[in-house]
């Protein structure tokens, strides 16, 4: 022992002395001794080796407080009675103990705090707890707890629970038995302090700690004594408190706040208070409202706590804060000097939230109790009188407030209200209230006096544009008055946009009008942007000042604007922040309560879309060319007047991003290409812009002092960052942004930040001592943080230490971004650079920046979509474990380093690139997870820690769903991450459970992350299984916790929680595991009864998995279940074990008995066999419903449906059957017929219709389901049933065999053309069996049916070519099929013109043999003229609904108009010469049937797959064309086929309208949509039933049109005609006598022609039995009642022998197109923009859809042209 060490262990010892004055000489000598350096540095050395042998810091302690304790013992035994002067002489003994004390720990800790903590808080609590102690040396002691050990982190993170806890006892104890020892507001700081720690430190606060009265008894006191000392601390503490335990306790803390919030009214209205009191009351009330009203929630139907005392409670808070206000104001008035106009926001935002809740639209005003006055007795006691007041409500109050001043003071804090109200809860802002409160608005806007109250206007105005903007139910003259209003404010605002006062406000308004479409943008408003009033230092959102500029540059201006709209937006870079609000905690109760289900989503495996399209955007040239000129001129301006000293860096920033959003924006509508715009002169000047701004970094080296300079560049930083941000992430300008506009800024950055962070590390570190964290801060009673300050605080940290971590950021940005464009720097270098910034050597993790240093490259330097090398994450992670275990006790650090690692795991699962880095990589971040783990299954992790854990954990899952290398091992045993997760769902803290619980997906589903979007792939059977099974023996672990409590209310919130965490585990399995579904709602069911789940709830959650797999009803989906669920009551799933097939001949001889039974005479004997065959298609369908074909089943053929199977397929509900039993099944049907037909489709060929009703409800029951399995079963059993019926084809099926070959065939087409934009597991089996089937038709059908196949080759073929390129995955199976119908068949005689009228080949590789092949055929008489080339293009008829298949004859139809100009020209003069001298006819012109042709082609692709494809197609070929006079085209009648055809077949009316309809039916028959095919049939067979139908069939079978071979299955015998009977109505005019049926009112076009058209069928009016039987077409298909509507009218006609209904459809039909006239006259009007009162400019009114129109003139047009 040193000599110096020696002295102070004698002088200790010394400090025990009998005799006081040896004491008194020793206490000197300790004085001196422990300042002496020497000493000092041996007491620090032996106290950090922490080895006990030696004399430290500690020791030296121990002998302090044996010395206390003598002089203390001294003190109580001196006699009691004493002269003044020696009780002088002992108060100053006292003091200087104390002293003694504190200037020994300030010794001690000077350098670091090295007194162990529980040393420390022992004597403390010692002292203070014993009463004769705590007199003497009580205040000093409760003031070095404060300072020097409650303020310092170290021992912060080193008290333990137990010892919070009991201080929170005691000094809550010393509260409320206040004495003259302890200073009363220092106990409320402490308790404050006290109760931040118990919350941030410690996880156990549970019940028990909300059954202590300390808070509730601290208010009441403090109402009582009507006083507030130390009040604001308490109160702080109570918030502290709340916000803790309302996430576990939200009822309970509810009740609390019920109780306690009546005495703070009284406290607020009857005390004088100081503002920070009331600061913090203002806060308690709007945790409150939070806590009872999460999300602004109303009714507890939404999610609300509500009770009749909390109600009490709203309405006498709402009127305290209306007087509040008042006083506000007239204090503002009164007062002499300056005063702020505008209320803070805390108090405004109390205010709206609680104008939320009690402003109902049928409640003006309301009665209440003032409760709250009444003494706490009276107040307990109900029946109690107590004080009553009216008060108003409503919206009325906010607008009397806005009219009866004009004083600022009054008016602003109404201002500031409505604004945060409406922008708020903005669905909650009644419709009606719009013009109003406008008017009013408007009527202040232009009264600027001195312009203090026009920001707030113009606040309350964007949040009423943004509203409106969103509201739907606006009626018409609601509109047109509110455009009037709008109008007037949008001038007026223009006018002072130059007013840099309210700039921002200003083109916030204009932002909100432009976003909410609530005026017609002026051309003229772009040059607002690029005047001299205004530099381009507005930020608008989300890129929205370049769309709006670029957007009033194109022709089809409200277009672009509307396309812009739909881009998809890039996030916001994120700013972390220290506190998080409580938000979180809000949508947490609302999960809770089920009204909040965002985490029941599925994410379809096609989710990757193309964005919308762009074509048909134009631009003005001249506009273009003006925008650039004035932009050019700006950005020039902004370069001329650049001074590296005084210029601002940042507008040359936002100038060059403007430039380069603008490019970008053109880019993205393909007004330019990328090319240009990289040549273009804009993003030149956006460079050197940009170079500029580099120049003010380089300058700034020998700035570093300067405040000025850092927070310009700290701003310049932001800026350039979300630059690179926007870059990473907007679609938009990812295009033009090469990163080259960045790159001098990013050079001079990476320079500077290496010499500032060599300042930093050395100069600046020893220049501020403070920003070493592990420092003891000295806090006096200015300290303005109660409680140890977080280390990651900025309060750490210089201003220089924020640039560096600006610029760190930005930089990590750079090397991020390069990764995915191309940059001239070497973003390898940077990033070396930057990650040696983190070498052992330099960082020193204990100092704040060094450790903010670690965490900003932690987040940011991974990269989301590309990984680091992985060199680099070893590099990264080599300080991760050393800095957790150097914060591990600190809960806030450890936190935020779990949060910031989420990226690094993505970058773990490089594959095998680099197998040694790789697993060095995993093994260091696994050690670190692993500890964590370890410390939170021994509670040493609060549940703001294990919520990050669980956040690493389902990143983990996600990067490696089966656990191969996920996996921690912890005490020398391996604990897979799959196996772990689940554990979590039992956690003692609710939101991590809850967390858990939305995140269980994760063990079901694979998450692969793909560019653009997150594609899903299940996992495993057994992984799912096993996985079901772990987390719900986890979630009814947490259940069986609480189950036995459940009579105890006082458990109520602790029951509530579990049972909400079983059903959301239980939701989220349903929704993402299809195989586990039944289980999940097998579970959920079983729960109702074993876990007392809540049948509301599970409604809710029902409801929403419903309509999130697309059922329209609850009822549906479980309907779909309902044979599982009756079943699986029987068989437990829990208890089912696989049994073998005993079961199987169990049912087999039970069934045998029951069929045996029922064919007794004396039940139904022979009969049975009758019911059986005319139920036949039912029956069959019902076994083909039970198929399920388990992909284990061996199976020889290679079309058998278990080919098409997945292991993940889940099974029906029982029974089902693999198809081989369904088969036999089918033969055991035809063998027990007593005929001599040997199969069962011999059977139902005796009924034709049998087939169409087979496949109709197979077809049915696909469309009506959501779910991508179900779908792909009911294909599996399309695709049995048909390759049954193509077995039997060459049989006929009873004359059906041309229906079944026409009805599979378009039915698949259709499903391929339904395809996904990328094929993942179920949807590419399903669609290969597609196509494996429609290769099996045609094989049939050319091999069996001859000429069956060459009406639809075209169709197939067109439909099979774009599948070659655009699905890989299926192109050999596609090219096998197209090879064999046109090569292997060309010289098929029944093909060979099929194939010579196909559309050419594309002009591909894969196409080569193909298209060689048909044009040999389609040439082999010689080259094609043009007219003989666009001849053979119009020969081709295609089926409506499919324009996509002339796609590739369109393309070659442009090429041979390109290549023949000249014989174009010939047939352009020959059209010309028809069109002017032969007008009886001009369409005998060959361009003219041509264009004709075309249009009619771009009329189908409307709302068709590859309309924007057709589209191009048509547009490109008629460019070619050239001008074409279309008014001449158009004033012709294109008659129907159908209809020219009738009148050369047939004279009688009848006959005629049996032909068109039969026409259009049969070509319905192949349509997509189920029910129109369903309706068709339904007027097919009662058409052909009647005698009308039997004549027509009669006379047309002896033609060649093929349609009655399609239409024989619906033919019926002839013994019997179907009598149509004739609708007799004694006044049948009246029906049809309505004007609101014949103009359209708000319905739409589809709508109101289906109602129109089925009021004449109902009407009686109507002869032709063929006509009558149309309304089920009628009421399902639009086009279909647009054909019937003249035909209909015209058979009325026929028969109206009084003129009464010819006057009738006179009258209507000219009301009609009077009112079409009207609006269209009102439209056209001028669009002046200078009148301001016009509102048709602007407004489009409710005009006619010209469908209607259309239609309508249709009807006169076929009505003029029939004989009278």
């Amino acid at each position: 022992m040193s000599l110096a060490l020696n002295d102070l262990l004698i002088c200790c010892r010394q400090l025990e002395h009998d005799r006081a004055t040896e004491r008194r000489k020793e206490v000197e000598k300790f004085k001196r001794l422990i300042q002496d350096p020497e000493t000092i540095q041996h007491l620090d050395r032996h106290s950090d080796s922490k080895q006990g042998k030696y004399l430290n810091w500690d020791a030296v302690f121990r002998f302090l407080q044996k010395y206390i304790q003598k002089e203390t013992e001294c003190l109580k035994t001196a006699k009691p009675n004493v002269s003044a002067s020696t009780q002088a002489t002992r108060q100053k003994k006292m003091q200087e103990i104390s002293s003694l004390v504190k200037y020994f720990i300030k010794c001690a800790n000077k350098r670091a705090p090295r007194l162990k903590c529980q040393e420390l808080l022992n004597y403390i609590m010692d002292t203070v707890k014993d009463s004769s102690n705590r007199a003497i040396y009580g205040a000093d002691c409760s003031n070095i707890l404060l300072k020097d050990i409650l303020s310092v982190r170290k021992y912060w993170c080193e008290i333990s629970q137990q010892q919070w806890l009991e201080l929170f006892s005691v000094y809550f104890e010393l509260y409320l038995k206040p004495s003259q020892d302890i200073n009363r507001v220092l106990v409320a700081r402490i308790i404050q302090a006290v109760t931040k720690g118990c919350c941030s430190q410690t996880d156990k606060l549970d019940r028990k700690f909300l059954n202590w009265d300390f808070f509730p008894k601290a208010i009441q006191q403090a109402r009582q004594e009507k006083s507030s000392a130390g009040l604001n601390h308490i109160l702080e503490a109570f918030v502290i408190f709340l916000k803790t335990l309302a996430v576990n306790f939200r009822i309970r803390v509810c009740e609390l706040g019920d109780e306690i919030l009546p005495t703070l009214l009284y406290i607020w209205t009857q005390h004088r208070l100081n503002d920070s009191l009331k600061e913090v009351i203002i806060e308690l009330f709007q945790l409150q409202i939070y806590i009872h009203h999460p999300k602004g929630a109303r009714t507890q139907e939404t999610g609300a706590y509500e009770s009749r005392k909390w109600r009490s409670i709203l309405y006498n808070l709402y009127d305290l804060l209306v007087n509040e206000i008042s006083h506000i104001g007239s204090r503002g008035k009164y007062s002499s000097g300056a005063r702020n106009i505008a209320v803070k926001e805390n108090l405004i935002e109390l205010m709206a939230d609680v104008c939320h809740q009690v402003f109902n639209e049928g409640t003006r005003s309301l009665e209440i109790s003032q409760s709250y006055t009444t003494t706490q007795r009276e107040f307990s006691d109900c029946s109690a009188p107590c004080k009553k007041k009216k008060i108003e409500l409503g919206w009325d109050v906010i607008k009397d407030h806005l009219q009866k001043s004009q004083n600022d003071f009054d008016l602003v804090p109404w201002l500031q209200i409505a604004a945060q109200l409406i922008s708020k809860y903005p669905a909650s802002f009644p419709s009606c209230e719009l013009s109003p409160l406008l008017v009013i608005l408007c009527q202040l806007l232009p009264q600027q006096r001195r312009g203090e109250r026009t920001p707030y206007v113009s606040r309350c105005l964007m949040e009423v544009a943004l509203c409106q903007g969103k509201k739907s139910d606006l009626e018409s003259s609601q509109k047109s008055d509110l455009l009037k209003l709008w109008i007037k404010i949008w001038s007026i605002t223009l006018r002072g946009i130059s007013s840099e006062q309210i700039q921002a406000e200003n083109f916030g308004l204009l932002g909100a009008i432009i976003q909410g479409n609530l005026v017609e943008v002026d051309r003229e408003f772009w040059k607002l942007f690029t005047g001299s009033a205004c530099k381009p230092s507005r930020d608008f959102p989300h890129l929205a000042l370049e769309k709006i500029l670029v957007s009033l540059t194109m022709k089809n201006c409200k277009d672009a604007m509307n396309f812009f709209q739909s881009v998809p937006e890039c996030e916001q870079h994120e700013k972390s922040t220290e506190e998080p609000s409580f938000s979180e905690a809000e949508e947490l109760f609302l999960q809770t309560t089920f009204d909040k289900m965002d985490f029941l989503t599925i994410v379809e495996e096609h989710s990757i879309e193309k964005h919308q399209s762009s074509v048909g955007f134009s631009v003005h040239q001249n506009l273009k060319e003006s925008l650039d000129r004035c932009l050019l001129g700006l950005s020039q301006q902004l370069l001329n007047n650049y001074s590296s000293e005084t210029s601002n860096s940042e507008a040359l920033v936002r100038c060059s991003r403007l430039l380069v959003g603008v490019l970008g924006c053109y880019c993205y509508v393909g007004v330019i290409a990328e090319e240009e715009a990289y040549a273009s002169e804009l993003f030149q000047k956006a460079k050197s812009l940009m170079q500029c701004a580099g120049e003010s970094i380089t300058l700034f080296k020998n700035k570093t002092n300067e405040e000025f300079r850092i927070v310009q560049l700290r701003n310049m930083m932001h800026l350039c960052t979300s630059c690179l941000y926007n870059c990473a992430k907007a679609s938009i300008i990812k295009k033009p942004l090469d990163l080259g506009e960045v790159e001098s800024v990013d050079n001079d950055t990476h320079e500077n930040l290496m010499e500032m962070e060599d300042q930093s590390s050395m100069s600046l570190f020893n220049d501020h001592p403070a920003s070493n964290v592990t420092d003891a801060n000295e806090s006096g009673e200015s300290q303005l943080t109660i409680g140890a300050t977080n280390p990651l605080a900025e309060e750490h940290l210089s201003k220089q230490d924020l640039l560096v971590l600006d610029m760190l950021k930005f930089l990590c940005m750079c090397v991020t971004t390069a990764q995915t464009n191309t940059v001239s720097f070497r973003a390898a270098d940077i990033r070396r650079k930057l990650l040696m910034l983190i070498d052992s050597s330099m960082l020193d993790p204990t100092r704040s920046l060094h450790l903010h240093m670690y965490l900003v490259l932690l987040k940011e330097l991974p990269g989301e979509e590309h990984p680091l090398p992985m060199e680099d994450v070893v590099e990264l992670l080599k300080p991760l474990s050393n800095v957790c275990s150097l914060y591990r006790r600190d809960q806030d650090v450890c936190k935020t380093i779990l949060n910031h690692v989420l990226r690094i795991v993505t970058n773990l699962c490089q594959g095998d690139t680099d197998t040694e880095n790789t697993s060095d990589a995993q093994g260091q971040f696994l050690t670190v997870i692993g500890a964590f783990w370890h410390l939170a299954k021994e509670g040493k992790c609060t549940f703001s820690v294990r919520m990050a854990l669980v956040k690493c954990l389902k990143t983990l899952l996600e990067a490696d769903p089966y656990s191969k290398w996920a996996i921690l091992n912890v005490m020398k045993e391996d604990f897979p991450v799959n196996e772990i997760f689940p554990q979590f769902l039992a956690d003692s803290h609710h939101q991590v459970c809850m967390l858990a619980a939305e995140s269980v997906n994760r063990l079901f589903q694979h998450m692969e992350q793909g560019h653009s979007s997150t594609l899903l792939k299940a996992l495993p059977l057994k992984l799912q299984q096993t996985a079901f099974e772990n987390a719900y023996l986890k979630a009814q672990e947490g259940m069986r916790e609480v189950s036995h409590r459940a009579e105890n209310p006082e458990f109520l919130d602790e029951i509530c929680n579990r049972k909400a965490i079983l059903l959301m585990m239980i939701a989220v399995v349903l929704c993402c595991s299809p195989v586990c579904e039944k289980q999940a709602l097998f579970a959920l069911c079983k729960s109702v009864k074993e876990n007392g789940l809540e049948p509301h709830l599970i409604k809710k959650v029902l409801e929403k998995v419903s309509e999130t797999f697309g059922y329209r009803h609850l009822e549906d989906f479980m309907a779909s279940h309902l044979d599982y669920l009756i079943l699986v009551n029987i068989l437990p799933y829990f208890a089912y074990e696989g049994t073998g097939d005993s079961g199987m001949a169990q049912q087999r001889e039970t069934a045998t008995k029951v069929y045996d039974m029922l064919k007794d005479e004396n039940l139904l004997g022979k009969q049975i066999d009758h019911l059986f065959i005319s139920n036949l298609p039912e029956i069959v369908v019902e076994l083909l419903m039970t198929l399920h074909e388990p992909a284990t089943s061996g199976a020889s053929q290679s079309t058998d449906p278990c080919d098409f199977s997945g292991d993940l397929d889940p099974a029906p509900n029982p029974p089902h059957f693999p198809s081989h039993v369904i088969k036999a099944t089918f033969a055991y049907i035809s063998n027990c017929h007593k005929t001599k037909l040997k199969s069962i489709l011999e059977i139902l060929s005796k009924s034709p219709d049998s087939y169409q009703k087979i496949l109709l409800a197979i077809c049915v029951q696909a469309a009506e389901t959501n779910n991508v399995y179900k779908k792909h079963r009911i294909l599996k059993i399309y695709h049995l049933f048909v390759s049954l019926l193509l077995k039997d084809i060459k049989s006929g099926l009873g004359g059906a065999w041309a229906f079944v070959l026409r009805d599979v065939i378009y039915t698949l087409i259709h499903y391929i053309n339904k395809r996904p934009a990328r094929f993942t597991g179920v949807s590419l089996r399903s669609f290969s069996l597609c196509c494996d089937l429609l290769s099996r038709v045609c094989h049939t059908a050319v091999t069996h049916c001859k000429d069956a196949l060459e009406n639809h080759l075209h169709v197939i073929v067109g439909t099979l070519i774009p599948l070659v390129d655009d699905q890989m995955e299926v192109q050999k199976q596609v090219l096998d099929l197209l090879k064999y119908l046109v090569i292997d068949n060309k010289d098929n005689e029944n093909l060979y013109i099929t194939i010579k009228l196909l559309d050419p080949f594309p002009d591909h590789v894969v196409f080569k043999d193909l298209r060689i092949t048909q044009q040999k055929i389609k040439y082999s008489r010689g080259p094609f003229s043009l007219l003989e080339e666009i001849n053979h293009f119009l020969s081709v008829s295609v089926y409506d609904a499919l324009p996509l298949t002339r796609l590739e004859g369109l393309k070659d139809l442009r090429r041979q108009l390109e290549q023949h100009k000249d014989q174009m020209m010939d047939l352009m003069r020959a059209s010309q010469g028809t069109n002017f001298n032969d007008l009886d006819n001009p369409q005998d012109g060959m361009m003219v049937k041509l264009v004709v042709g075309l249009l009619q082609l771009s009329k189908m692709a409307a709302n068709h797959t590859g309309e924007k494809e057709v589209l191009e197609a048509v547009g490109s070929c008629l460019g070619e064309v050239g001008p074409v006079d279309f008014s001449t085209i158009a004033i012709q009648h294109n008659r129907d086929t159908s209809c020219t055809k009738a009148l050369e077949l047939f004279e009688d009316k009848e006959l005629q309208w049996t032909f068109i309809m039969l026409t259009y039916l049969n070509s319905t028959l192949i349509e997509d949509c189920v029910k129109v095919r369903s309706a068709a049939v339904t007027c097919l067979k009662s058409i052909l039933a009647t005698k009308t139908g039997h004549s027509f069939w009669e006379i047309y079978k002896t033609t060649t049109d093929p349609m009655l071979t399609y239409l024989q299955p619906f033919r019926t015998s002839r013994k019997k005609f179907l009598e149509v009977p004739r609708l007799e109505k004694e006044s049948p005019l009246e029906g049809l006598d309505d004007t609101n049926l014949w103009i359209p009112q708000s319905e739409n076009h589809d709508i109101w022609i289906k109602t129109l058209t089925c009021a004449f069928l109902d009407s009686g009016g109507t002869k032709s039995e063929v006509l009558q039987l149309l309304k089920p077409m009628c009421e399902v298909k639009t086009d279909f009642c647009q054909t019937v509507l003249p035909y209909l009218i015209h058979d009325i006609l026929l028969q109206d022998t009084n003129e009464s209904w010819r006057n009738l459809l006179s009258t209507h039909i000219q009301g009609f197109f009077t009112y079409c006239f009207r609006q269209s006259s009102q439209t056209s009007r001028s669009t002046t923009p200078a009148n301001l009162d016009s509102e048709s400019e602007h407004f489009f009114r409710c005009c006619l859809d010209k469908k209607s129109q259309r239609t309508m003139l249709a009807v006169v047009d076929y009505l003029r042209r029939q004989k009278r």
